[in-house]
């Protein structure tokens, strides 16, 4: 299924965790969703959707996710009420790359869904999990595809000798099997399995993409493949895949999980985006620093990777964005920073009710889910999804303001017709501050979005004044002030008016004139 579609620039992404998702709506398959709720999703101006978790999973992570301890113990903080009939394995876990039958869809219905989603201009992202597989993957049985050593370490290790994936914190998903990068065989059989993806959906998101790099790859396993013949390959992994892809699906598209700063590289290599919560904006907002915030979105201006950033308040792998943020407000001003600046605006399910219910990778639902909504973060993502809908947001120009007040963040998009300022007081106490902006001079019109409120304001000195209260942002429309319809019908009957009088005056004036030199020279014949 080749792209027939292109996003938008800053396009916006909704991920979805399938399983629960579905179950959510009392379905059971892809093909039972409504032409209603893909809809409405583009009403909201959603470009993308991410289908997480579509894959065949197997009864070995199925089962970890039942009796592991560390797993089972997380359940009941984030689902009181759990039983075991809630429990899933995890979709990171994979068995093949064809469609979960079972719990989801054929892969033909999965072919049906992106159809539907295309011919209402809605991309689908599907998942690509590189850097391992599930422990009883199809392609385990070939162990040479691994990371392997005699076994020795069952921290690390699968009874086969064969590592668990991992990452370099000594993260072990012990559900997996971690391939080894430096064997040209194994880049084979990825590439294989990552164009099964791209034959099925318009991008991917690549979990854990920096793994694969060779200088992680070498610093994580050197040690172990090195000695066995295996050296760092001359082209990088995604280098060779996203090129291979691409020769097939111009128009494919890369979504890059990554960590360690290694953004840039992926990048560079191809990806279209990257999302990062390590040191980055994500991660700023949490610790109330606007400061740092702002120096963190400056130097992804300066370095020209603010175009590429998938950004997000919460997603699969983070609280939701209340219980993150510790209240609405503040995870609000967040969202604010987070998606009026360029780049993909990243969101998750039940992000635009408002909801607190975690839904972990591992259960099918969340706590309380039919209650679990706030009905003021409702209003304020919907007014959120229609500002950013607009053309301006997408092909316009964006700058980072200054502002005389380090605690308010400020930016700047404007097209040919229109300026837009947003303003967001991201602190506890109200600011009063001052936005430099470029702005035409004189008269003009300003229509804050949020509350309808409009007023005219005379721009002398390029300076937009802006009152927040505690945790709160503005989005400023800003037009030259125009003359309507009625004013200029008025001005020009006025005019005729005004021409039409003078010509009296002067005909009255004419007669008058030719009527008393007639008098005069009747009277000196007279004489």
């Amino acid at each position: 299924l080749s792209l027939s579609i292109k996003v938008r620039e800053n396009p916006s992404m909704l991920e979805v965790s399938t399983r629960p998702w579905l179950r959510s709506m009392n379905l059971t398959r892809l093909s039972q969703v409504s032409d209603a709720t893909l809809q409405k999703m583009k009403d909201q101006g959603i470009d993308i959707l991410w289908l997480m978790g579509v894959w065949t999973m197997g009864p070995f992570g199925l089962n970890m996710a039942k009796t592991d301890p560390v797993l089972v113990a997380s359940y009941s903080v984030e689902l009181p009420d759990w039983t075991m009939d809630d429990v899933l394995s995890s979709p990171y876990a994979v068995v093949n790359y064809s469609v979960n039958n079972a719990e989801i869809a054929s892969d033909q219905e999965l072919a049906d869904f992106k159809k539907r989603l295309n011919s209402i201009g809605i991309l689908l992202y599907l998942d690509f999990v590189p850097n391992h597989s599930a422990v009883d993957a199809n392609v385990s049985g070939n162990e040479n595809l691994y990371v392997k050593q005699q076994f020795s370490d069952p921290s690390r290790q699968y009874k086969t000798g064969v590592y668990w994936g991992q990452d370099k914190y000594n993260n072990v998903w012990k559900d997996s099997l971690q391939f080894n990068y430096f064997n040209p065989d194994t880049v084979q059989q990825r590439i294989s399995d990552l164009m099964t993806v791209a034959s099925m959906s318009d991008g991917v998101r690549c979990d854990m993409a920096m793994c694969l790099l060779n200088k992680e790859f070498q610093a994580l396993w050197g040690e172990i493949v090195n000695p066995q013949g295996y050296q760092a390959p001359s082209e990088e992994f995604w280098s060779i895949a996203i090129k291979t892809v691409r020769q097939k699906y111009p128009d494919f598209q890369f979504l890059a999980e990554v960590y360690w700063g290694d953004d840039y590289d992926l990048v560079k290599l191809g990806f279209d985006f990257t999302y990062n919560k390590d040191k980055e904006l994500y991660d700023n907002l949490t610790s109330l620093n606007s400061f740092e915030t702002y120096k963190q979105i400056a130097n992804r201006q300066k370095t020209n990777m603010i175009t590429h950033g998938s950004n997000f308040v919460e997603n699969h792998d983070e609280k939701k964005a209340p219980v993150h943020f510790q209240n609405y407000s503040v995870a609000n001003a967040a969202a604010l920073i987070t998606f009026l600046q360029p780049g993909q605006r990243f969101f998750f399910d039940g992000q635009f009710q408002g909801r607190r219910g975690r839904q972990m990778n591992n259960l099918i639902r969340t706590y309380k889910q039919k209650s679990d909504f706030d009905v003021e973060t409702e209003k304020f993502y919907e007014k959120l999804l229609e500002i950013l809908n607009q053309k301006l947001f997408h092909t316009g120009s964006w700058e980072l303001n200054s502002v005389n007040d380090s605690q308010i963040i400020a930016y700047t998009w404007r097209n040919e017709s229109m300026t837009a300022v947003v303003a967001v007081n991201y602190n506890n106490i109200k600011k009063i501050g001052s936005v430099e902006v470029k702005m035409p001079i004189g008269d003009l019109m300003v229509k804050e979005q949020f509350t309808n409120y409009q007023y005219k304001m005379k721009n002398e000195n390029n300076s937009l004044e802006v009152s927040l209260e505690p945790w709160s942002g503005a989005v400023y429309f800003i037009y030259q002030v125009k003359m309507s319809w009625e004013a200029v019908t008025g001005i020009v009957v006025g005019c005729v008016i005004i021409i039409a009088l003078m010509t009296l005056l002067i005909v009255y004036m004419y007669r008058k004139h030719k009527g008393q030199t007639k008098g005069e020279e009747i009277e000196r014949l007279a004489n």
